[in-house]
Order: structure tokens, then sequence, then C-alpha cells
């Protein structure tokens, strides 16, 4: 838990260990292929694509299969470094923090299909516009994942001057994303509570404000 101060405010910001899981709780316009030993993740394939598993053979290979059924406007491999967790990034090669590629590798593939990319547009062609917002999409998706595995989803909890708990909130990805949003709510609550805290002083007697 780390303690930040603001406008007079504490704000503690918590890992949030109950988050849930955004490719299983969420809609998502991507589909996250792995596949892995020991671990379950991304989402769940069709019963023709459970076999496959080495994903760095590029050549009569899933993609293949996938370009075949589902004609992908972007398409780009996953990897996973396990080491003292998992984190889950883009290509084929093995993660800069483990260059001899020892705990690091192909784990699956991510991609968005032409027939989805047209119902979210509501179109009935892929432009250049269409593939670039998809590509965001994938690589939000991709990142977003990435911090559930990491543990980096994080809830705020503010405590006003006398230690009174006046709001919280669970689910940010990113912790300084959530910092950023409890200060906010912050500026937005601390007119009204000084306010409050004169109110409560008149109670005693008269209140000189400088």
């Amino acid at each position: 838990m780390d303690t930040n101060k603001h406008l007079g405010f504490t704000i503690k910001i918590k890992q949030d260990c109950c988050s849930a899981n955004p490719r299983t709780e969420w809609d998502n316009l991507a589909h996250l292929w792995c596949w892995h030993k020991r671990y379950d993740l991304g989402d769940e394939k069709p019963s023709w694509a459970e076999h496959w598993f080495d994903t760095a053979d590029t050549g009569d290979s899933i993609y293949d299969e996938i370009e075949e059924e589902f004609r992908p406007v972007v398409i780009e491999p996953l990897s996973l470094l396990d080491h003292s967790g998992l984190t889950l990034y883009k290509g084929h090669g093995a993660h800069q923090c483990d260059p001899g590629g020892w705990d690091s590798g192909p784990i699956g593939l991510a991609f968005i299909s032409r027939k989805d990319a047209l119902k979210e547009h509501n179109c009935k062609y892929i432009t250049k516009r269409i593939r670039g917002f998809c590509q965001k999409v994938l690589d939000a998706e991709i990142e977003t994942y990435d911090m559930a595995l990491r543990g980096d989803v994080w809830g705020y909890i503010i405590t006003a001057s006398d230690g009174k708990e006046v709001d919280s909130c669970w689910g940010f990805y990113g912790y300084d994303y959530c910092l950023e949003e409890a200060k906010s709510m912050v500026d937005t609550l601390a007119p009204a509570h000084q306010v409050e805290i004169i109110e409560e002083m008149r109670k005693s007697g008269p209140v000189i404000i400088p």
C-alpha cells in the first residue's frame, strides 16, 4: 500500500486482488489465443485450434487456418515471460529482460477478425482508418491483459484530515492512472468538505474565515 497527500486529504493506493478477468468478464473485439501446458490463458478457442502449441512455426501453421477462417484485419504473435510472475508481450522472440530466452518465448497470437471489425463499424469494407483503429484496439487489449497478469490493477481509499473515509474505488489498470483518478476525485470533494467543516465549527460558535 502506498500513501499520498493531496489538498489535505490522504490517498491510499492498494493493489486490487479481486479485479475482474478482462478476457472473460469484459466485452472484447480481439481474440487472444494462448497455448500453455500449465496456465489457462487468453480466450476460449475453437476445438480445431486446441491442438496447436508451437506458434513460432509460421510456415504451415495456425496462421494459415486463422487467415482462412477469420480473415483477420490485424494479427500479432504473443509471447510470455514466466519469471517471478507472468508478463505478456507482442512478438516471437525472448523478452528484453530474458535475452537468453530461458523463461520467455512464444505462447500464442492475437487478432481481430474481418467480420467483427465490419460489425463494429457497421460498414462493408475495411479502410485504412478501420485497420488503424483495430491495431490500436488490439494493442490496448494485449496491454490490459498483461496488466491483469502482472497484478498492475489498483484501487484507492481517500480519507479527510479528520480520518473519515470519504471515497474509494477499485479496478484501475495502471498505478499512475489510479493515483491520477484519486487526485481528481479529491479536487471534486475538497470544496464540499471544507464547507462541511465550517458548518461543524459554526455549531460550536462564531467562525472567522480569513
